[in-house]
């Protein structure tokens, strides 16, 4: 099983930390915008944000990135799950008007 640092790239650290530590990793191999990172404003927590799809600054909850990245995939199924019953229901509506 590969681990949550495989399917992400971290895409920029921390500036003022003599340590490399990240501050945004990207999804990779994925044609949306999906982003965990930090944020002054909220300490001690990862926030995700995917602009194609209007989520910004949704707050994980967890200073862990492990736990953040799975927190952030179980968002986006159960957000994504709304899209595909929307995507249902209008395609049963152009069958029945065709």
């Amino acid at each position: 099983m590969k681990s949550n640092h495989e399917y992400w790239e971290v895409i920029t650290y921390h500036q003022s930390q003599k340590e490399r530590i990240p501050r945004v990793y990207e999804l990779k191999d994925v044609n949306f915008s999906v982003k965990i990172h930090r944020h002054i404003h909220y300490p001690e927590t990862w926030l995700l944000s995917c602009l194609e799809l209007d989520i910004r600054r949704y707050d994980l909850e967890t200073d862990s990135f492990d736990e953040a990245a799975n927190r952030a995939i179980a968002y986006l199924l159960e957000y994504l799950h709304r899209y595909s019953d929307l995507r249902k229901t209008l395609s049963e509506i152009m069958e029945v008007t065709i």
